[in-house]
């Protein structure tokens, strides 16, 4: 597992995955932090903490402000990687965290 890889969940409303926001360095606890995606026609409410991200060639929301910690055990299926747009992703938490 890596920053910014993207794990399928099963069974979560409208939840289609995850993407890891953890750091590479804290990646060996016993949780990781998460942002959930959704399909693109979701209805996020602030464009500028849910970013579209594109995964092989289909987009999704990422809703950065649903970010949450969950143990690593239940990503088990690593469906790609958003390493490719992480200032997107990086960006949205700054603004969440820091509100700039």
């Amino acid at each position: 597992m890596k920053q910014f890889d993207v794990f399928a969940v099963d069974d979560v409303g409208e939840v289609v995955a995850v993407v890891v926001m953890a750091g590479n360095y804290y990646l060996d606890l016993p949780n990781v932090l998460v942002v959930p995606l959704y399909p693109v026609d979701f209805p996020a409410r602030v464009t500028q903490i849910n970013p579209v991200l594109e995964l092989d060639g289909t987009q999704y929301v990422a809703v950065v402000d649903e970010a949450v910690a969950i143990p690593t055990g239940l990503l088990t299926r690593r469906i790609g990687s958003l390493a490719d747009q992480y200032t997107l992703l990086t960006n949205a938490l700054d603004r969440l965290v820091a509100g700039y």
